[in-house]
């Protein structure tokens, strides 16, 4: 006999003897068949399932307000209050319950959960702690990962922790991540995720070094064309882009490139579009062409202040003070770097980048102030563990020469030479290759050299033949055949001042002897002569009004505008102008104009 079975004689026999036919105990009154204790236990149970139902519904139109509230605060790009408003809808339910004894039930469902876990991670990944978003995503794709319907959300979320990793300096951790992606897209039969995600694998494959497999990986994607979605097009081009100019297939890379900054502005835009300018720019670096890097950095850095990335404005201005040094004007490229310390950025990969770009500036403008707060030993033991080629050799090359300026000759041989165990390419390497020459191990300088050679001889060769010429400049230098270091150096000032590299032109000319101080072509605020024409037609309306002494809520009056787009205007110009205050701008603008 089953206990409703039970249950049920039980109230049989308690009706024929006259009792409760709920407690089976007492007697209920004339004509009814429950007492008034069971009666009075009924109505307070029913009482306290609406009060739960009630709270309930109270807590759903709380948690969508949030939801609404975060919505709005990302769009108007208020990152870190629409991170605060999808936290507190996420902790909605936990409000204390009344002890009713009533078991509650989960207001969210798991895709709603899934769906806050993943925009919240959205919000944080463009504050100033993007590494928070981490521990969301996570969350994200567990509930992502149990329903195969969600197949697109869950290679969203794994290309967003592709992304941290990155940004954690991870990166040897990425192919592995994404090729998660790559297997859940082919289960669920969709093409346009399997081209996106066996793109991106190339691309993290690329990162790491392993070219051969991301090479072979990226020529396996099917065809893309104008009807794929917008992020498939930009990495597949972005990625084609990169491989052509790893070999110094300019016109192939340039026109990719151009390609994936059209989607970028059309389809896609926000962070992608960062990406694909900071791309263009290093690809353009080792081209040769520097003041094309400059103009594409200095449009990544529009957007990122434009969308309020904060991290990622930080990361920029020392990819573009990376730029200005090089072209010689180290004074503004400090500006920048100061700008980037100003965001308190923290995140590994700005902070080994912090390294490899303001070690060897504040050597050059021997500022010990900026050389403590960047020299991180940190930051070499990330970017040796990152698993990322160029980034180790770029940071081991920046701590090399802060170890040979303090006389410890044995360590900056020492970190040359484990830099240079992971690099097989000379593409962004080229200052690993230079060092050696300069100060590290002889058995290390023929492995260098080859890189440079290889490179030298593909198409457009500029940045490897200027670097060949200073790089058998030093090493004649240290072998004492001076007469050869002069020659080699000669020939090296007139390579780089070609491709103006006016630094590292300025670095062969000092090998020179009996010469005066080296004069580069650029004046010494860094501003190119004749800027004006730099700036659009409403840019130069929005100058010339700062130049009167207006406010931005002025000039947006002035020129029926509104405020945010005057302040992305004052962006742009000054990111073009190579100024970093409102008032290093009037006072540019002013020289320009008694010059003009």
């Amino acid at each position: 006999m089953n206990s409703t079975e039970r249950v049920r004689r039980s109230r049989l026999k308690a009706r024929q003897r006259g009792l409760c036919i709920t407690c089976c105990v007492r007697k209920p009154r004339q004509g009814l068949a429950v007492c008034d204790g069971c009666q009075s236990t009924v109505k307070q149970y029913r009482r306290k399932r609406r009060e739960e139902a009630y709270r309930q519904e109270e807590i759903r139109q709380l948690i969508a307000g949030h939801e609404r509230a975060g919505d709005i605060a990302e769009v108007s790009r208020l990152h870190k209050d629409a991170a605060q408003h999808y936290h507190d809808a996420l902790h909605a339910e936990r409000s204390p319950s009344s002890s009713n004894g009533i078991v509650s039930q989960s207001v969210l469902a798991a895709p709603d959960r899934a769906r806050l876990c993943e925009k919240l991670a959205t919000a944080l990944f463009s504050t100033s702690t993007p590494e928070k978003a981490h521990p969301w995503l996570e969350r994200a794709l567990r509930e992502y990962s149990s329903d195969s319907a969600h197949a697109d959300k869950a290679i969203a979320v794994l290309k967003r922790m592709e992304n941290h990793r990155w940004l954690e300096c991870k990166t040897d951790t990425t192919p592995d991540i994404i090729a998660k992606a790559v297997d859940i897209a082919e289960r669920a039969g969709n093409k346009q995720l399997v081209k996106l995600t066996k793109t991106l694998l190339a691309y993290c494959l690329h990162v790491v070094g392993r070219y051969e497999e991301s090479d072979a990986m990226l020529s396996r994607i099917a065809r893309v064309t104008n009807d794929d979605d917008g992020p498939v097009q930009l990495l597949y081009y972005d990625q084609r882009a990169i491989k052509a100019a790893f070999v110094g297939e300019r016109d192939r890379a340039y026109s990719d490139f151009e390609r994936a900054a059209h989607i970028g502005v059309h389809k896609v835009r926000g962070y992608s579009q960062t990406t694909v300018w900071d791309d263009y720019a290093l690809a353009a670096t080792a081209l040769g062409e520097i003041d094309l890097a400059k103009l594409c950095h200095e449009r990544a850095l529009l957007v990122a202040r434009r969308y309020h990335i904060h991290w990622r404005t930080s990361y920029l201005c020392l990819r573009y003070a990376d730029v200005l040094a090089r072209m010689g004007q180290f004074e503004p490229a400090r500006e920048y770097v100061m700008d980037a310390l100003s965001y308190d950025i923290h995140t590994p990969r700005v902070t080994t980048l912090l390294a490899a770009v303001a070690i060897p500036l504040a050597i050059h403008l021997q500022d010990d102030w900026l050389l403590k707060r960047c020299a991180s030993p940190r930051a070499l033991d990330l970017a040796l563990r990152s698993g990322e080629t160029i980034l180790a050799a770029r940071v081991a090359t920046a701590f090399a020469q802060w170890y040979a300026k303090a006389g410890e000759a044995r360590e900056a041989r020492a970190v040359l030479k484990q830099a240079l165990r992971l690099v097989r390419h000379v593409y962004w390497c080229w200052d690993l290759a230079l060092e050696i020459a300069r100060s590290g191990s002889p058995s290390d300088m023929p492995q260098a050299r080859s890189l440079l050679d290889v490179r030298s001889k593909q198409s457009h060769p500029e940045v490897a033949l200027a670097c060949l010429h200073l790089f058998d400049a030093y090493v004649a230098q240290r072998e004492q055949r001076l007469d050869a270091s002069q020659r080699h150096a000669a020939e090296a000032v007139a390579a780089f001042r070609a491709i103006k590299w006016e630094a590292y032109a300025a670095a062969a000319h000092a090998l020179l002897p009996g010469t005066t101080a080296y004069q580069t072509k650029r004046t010494e605020n860094g501003v190119v002569d004749g800027m004006r024409p730099m700036l659009t037609i409403r840019e130069q309306q929005v100058a010339d009004l700062v130049l009167h002494g207006l406010t931005n809520r002025a000039i947006a009056e002035r020129l029926n505008i509104s405020e945010n787009t005057v302040e992305s205007h004052m962006s742009g110009i000054m990111s073009r102008l190579g100024v970093r205050s409102r008032h290093q701008l009037s006072a540019t603008l002013s020289e320009s104009s008694e010059e003009l």
